[in-house]
């Protein structure tokens, strides 16, 4: 491969990754927004397992602005660099937390007989019936729902990568960020 065909292939391929990222990033925006249970259960694990209250009670919200900004910020290809950065340190806080944390790869929330989810600890000792959230369906007496699978632990280790790749790819500019040389 020539300098231009190598040059050609790296803008495309990092292209489809910053668009791979930000439908990663962004496709989770309407439910963080919105309060829907599946966030909100997840930050209220996390927030209270690290014991801070606002983690916990907007960490949604304050994540899905930073998911936004990186979003916009990776559509912009003299702004990429910011927008893989930025992805990264919040794919890492989130990677850890799904391994480290109660939360847990399989994110496991249980839902009432009105089918609202519920933490785990409240449908534990309230003893069900719990149905399933999404269909309504019950599920018996000490059934639980698994709302989010590994599939979105696996999209988040691919967002994770490609944010390591543009930087790889942009290593000038990020060194010229960290003041260590030129872009």
């Amino acid at each position: 491969m020539t300098d231009t065909q190598t040059s050609k292939a790296v803008k495309y391929g990092e292209w489809a990754i910053a668009l791979f990222m930000i439908f990663v990033l962004a496709s989770s925006l309407p439910f963080k927004f919105s309060g829907h249970p599946q966030p909100t259960h997840i930050f209220h694990v996390v927030g209270s397992w690290v014991s801070i209250g606002l983690l916990r009670d907007y960490g949604a919200i304050i994540i899905g602005g930073f998911e936004l900004i990186a979003s916009l910020l990776l559509l912009v290809p003299s702004l990429r660099i910011y927008g893989a950065g930025l992805a990264f340190g919040i794919i890492s806080g989130a990677i850890v937390f799904h391994l480290f944390s109660p939360l847990g790869v399989n994110v496991v929330f249980y839902a009432d007989g009105n089918g609202s989810p519920v933490l785990a600890e409240v449908a534990e000792a309230s003893g069900g019936p719990f149905v399933d959230y999404f269909s309504g369906l019950p599920l018996g007496d000490a059934a639980y729902y698994r709302g989010v699978d590994s599939e979105l632990f696996w999209l988040a280790i691919g967002s994770w990568i490609g944010s390591l790749l543009i930087m790889y790819w942009r290593k000038g500019e990020l060194l010229a960020l960290l003041g260590k040389g030129d872009s």
